[in-house]
C-alpha cells in the first residue's frame, strides 16, 4: 500500500463512520468495518487531494 493511502486491501463496502483529531497534525477514521488504526497526517491527507485532483478524479 501507498504511504498516505486511505485505500485498503478491499475497498468495497467500507466507509469512514467518524473521524477523530490526532493532536495537531493528523486525523484518524473509524471504518463501518470495524477498524480504527488508520492516522493520516494532514500533510499526507492534503498531498492526497493535490494528486487526485490533478488526475481529474470527481469523487474524492
Amino acid at each position: 500500500m501507498e504511504t498516505g493511502s486511505l485505500q485498503t486491501a478491499s475497498t468495497a463496502n467500507k466507509s469512514g463512520t467518524t473521524c477523530k483529531s490526532v493532536g495537531n497534525y493528523a486525523i484518524g477514521f473509524d471504518w463501518n468495518d470495524g477498524h480504527n488504526s488508520d492516522i493520516h497526517s494532514f500533510n499526507d491527507l492534503r498531498a492526497m487531494g493535490e494528486r487526485a485532483a490533478a488526475q481529474g478524479v470527481e469523487d474524492v
